[in-house]
């Protein structure tokens, strides 16, 4: 037994099985038959149900173990009584061995040699990660003392996936918080971007924290959700940010504009996110075995943004409460020329936005019509895209394996030697 693995199996031999030769002279010397020796060996050999205790917290279930697993276990079995009180045990009269199944033809070859796979699960409570170090730590340690014509090689690891999936996590939070920063840098203030930046990790910890009191874990499913809300839980932080930001360019006081900035975009902002949030709830409703799956997903999604959406709107405010005056005070310079460079991209974004923008909004509000025609015809053209063909689209589109797999079924008779398979790969 390996310490932190509790499930494991074997796959690619022979079914175990025991067997119990008797023969005829033995069973004619005792006055016995095949049948009572039967009798006598299913009676001794089952698992009996002994009813439940139950709790105000759980059931228990009492089992008599019976069932034996070795031939060894089966050698002092009574098979007959006599009235004497001597007794004759199955084996007085039968030779036990322990063997396999010879109607079975399994066999298994791994780079073209004999192989026995040994297959390891884990609980709901185990940690797949973890399995995994301490598997390849036991390889490392069993080598040094297993004979030279025997190989122990770890294969098919399906926890890299979970790795894959959390180095995704990982690389697309840090990529989404450097890239919030350094956008908010160039046009509003570098401290406005940093608390701003923090609403990602703030949020995702906070959901994991929730997810930690519901009982749910870190898996495939969870961390999907994760990566999904990864782009929604920073909008409502920017949103107030730049409010506050504003309300400070027009000249409010520190804590006037963090209180007023907040004001402005609170029931804007509350309804962006609880829209989000009803999007997700009727996942947590769905039934079956699926419902048990997919319900996974919406929860550190609605966990998110429930936690963005408090830091949003209770906990930024208070730390750009006392935001400096964006036309008096001096900003935090990290050089003159980044300094200039941040300038240069703000003015240009003021200048789109005053003019350019501007001039588009005077002209399309008196003409909403027009607009709306055209956004009508856009649509139209973009399904006539998809319905004609030329846009094409594949719900579940085929993903690469790291593995082929081939079922072929040979005619009765075929001898297992004559088996050979020639794999081309372009």
């Amino acid at each position: 037994q390996i310490k932190g693995i509790s499930q494991t199996g074997l796959s690619g031999i022979r079914n175990y099985e025991i067997s119990i030769e008797i023969p005829e002279a033995a069973l004619r010397k005792y006055g016995l038959d095949f049948e009572k020796v039967k009798q006598a060996v299913r009676a001794y050999g089952l698992n009996v149900s002994a009813g439940t205790i139950r709790t105000e917290k759980e059931d228990l279930r009492l089992k008599i173990l019976g069932r034996k697993y070795r031939a060894l276990e089966y050698r002092n079995i009574p098979v007959l009584t006599r009235p004497d009180g001597t007794r004759v045990t199955l084996g007085q009269i039968a030779e036990l061995r322990d063997t396999f199944d010879d109607d079975t033809q399994i066999f298994s070859l791994f780079n073209g040699e004999s192989a026995v796979a040994v297959n390891i699960f884990k609980t709901e409570n185990e940690d797949s990660l973890k399995i995994v170090a301490i598997i390849d730590d036991f390889i490392k340690t069993k080598r040094l003392d297993m004979p030279e014509n025997i190989h122990l090689t770890k294969f098919l690891d399906n926890a890299r996936m979970v790795t894959d999936r959390l180095r995704i996590l990982i690389t697309n939070g840090l990529m989404g918080l450097c890239l919030v920063f350094l956008t908010l840098w160039l046009f509003l203030d570098i401290r406005l971007s940093f608390w701003v930046s923090m609403g990602i990790p703030v949020s995702l910890a906070g959901a994991l924290a929730i997810m930690s009191v519901c009982g749910a874990s870190i898996n495939m499913i969870s961390m999907f959700g994760m990566i999904m809300v990864l782009g929604l839980i920073v909008d409502d932080a920017i949103v107030v940010g730049e409010s506050i930001y504003n309300r400070r360019n027009m000249g409010d006081a520190p804590m006037d504009a963090a209180i007023n900035g907040t004001a402005e975009v609170a029931m804007p902002v509350m309804a962006a996110v609880l829209t989000t949030i009803i999007a997700f709830l009727p996942l947590f409703f769905i039934p079956d075995i699926m419902g048990k799956f997919i319900r996974v997903m919406p929860l550190p999604v609605v966990a998110a943004l429930v936690v963005s959406l408090v830091e949003g709107l209770f906990v930024l405010p208070i730390h750009l409460r006392d935001l400096p005056d964006p036309n008096r005070h001096p900003k935090l310079r990290i050089s003159r020329k980044m300094e200039g460079f941040r300038k240069k991209v703000a003015a240009l974004l003021d200048n789109f936005i005053n003019l350019k923008y501007a001039k588009f909004i005077d002209k399309a509000l008196p003409n909403r019509y027009l607009v709306l025609s055209i956004a009508v015809l856009a649509a139209l053209l973009i399904a006539g895209l998809f319905q004609g063909g030329f846009m094409k689209f594949n719900l579940l589109p085929d993903a690469d394996d790291d593995f082929i797999k081939a079922t072929v079924e040979l005619p009765p008779g075929t001898p297992r030697l004559s088996i050979s398979f020639q794999v081309c790969l372009p």
